[in-house]
Formats: C-alpha cells, structure tokens, sequence
C-alpha cells in the first residue's frame, strides 16, 4: 500500500452502536490472513492495521481504532449515506455484533475473506445499514 491509495469509507455496528469507519481497501479486509498468508507472517505485520490480521470479538477495538472509528448518529446516516454514495467512497457495512459484511467493491471478492461463521455478501451497504436501522 501507498500514500496514494484511496480513501474508502464504511459503516460498523459493535456492542448496538454505529461508526463510521476509514481506511485503504485492504483495511477492509476482514481476514487478511487468509487473503494474503505471506504478508501477514511477515516483518511488517505491527504495522497493519494494528496487527489485526483476522478480525475477532477480541480485537474489535484495536479494529475500531485501526479504522479511525468515529459514532455516527443514527439521525445523520441517511445524509452521510447519500454523501457517500455519490462521492463513491462508501464500500462497507460492518455489523461486528451479528457477524455479517456487505461490500459493494466488484474488483475484488471481499467475501471471501471474512472469518470463519461470518455471513458476507456483495451488495448494497447502504441498503444494509438501513435495514439495520429499521429492524432495530
């Protein structure tokens, strides 16, 4: 990864509440060591992504913090999901709580590294998130 790899933005549920989330696409990995094994055996492994390589219930905050969590407001994300639709950043919904991921990022099949008993899907985050909202 460079300096010049693009901003991604996405949305996290953990313990009931929202995020927003930001980071490079590999950030959005959630079992990179299953996506890249000789990477994440390597030298330079503290240094991605706080040395969270698969994504479980114990290391959600080093992953939070990874990703520049901020709450997000449930009465704000319609607005912010609308912003971030037309700007094309917005990749991710994460719900940490019930273990699903929905991405919307066709040149890569994400969906494939998610940790094991993970439901992952391509598909509409947007459409996800206010599923969620709404069946809260």
């Amino acid at each position: 990864m460079t300096t010049t790899d693009p901003e991604w933005v996405g949305l996290a549920v953990s313990e009931g509440k929202l995020y927003q989330l930001s980071g490079s696409l590999a950030d959005f990995i959630l079992d990179y060591a299953s996506y890249d094994p000789v990477f994440s055996s390597g030298p330079k492994t503290h240094s991605f992504r706080n040395g969270v390589f698969t994504l479980t219930h114990e290391n959600v905050p080093q992953f939070l913090d990874a990703l520049h969590a901020r709450p997000v407001e449930s009465q704000e994300v319609d607005r912010w999901i609308d912003a971030k639709t037309e700007e094309n950043t917005f990749i991710a919904f994460i719900d940490l709580d019930a273990k699903r991921f929905v991405h919307s990022y066709f040149d890569l099949p994400l969906e494939d590294y998610v940790p094991r008993g993970w439901k992952s899907q391509l598909s509409d985050p947007s459409a996800a998130v206010r599923h969620w909202l709404h069946g809260r």
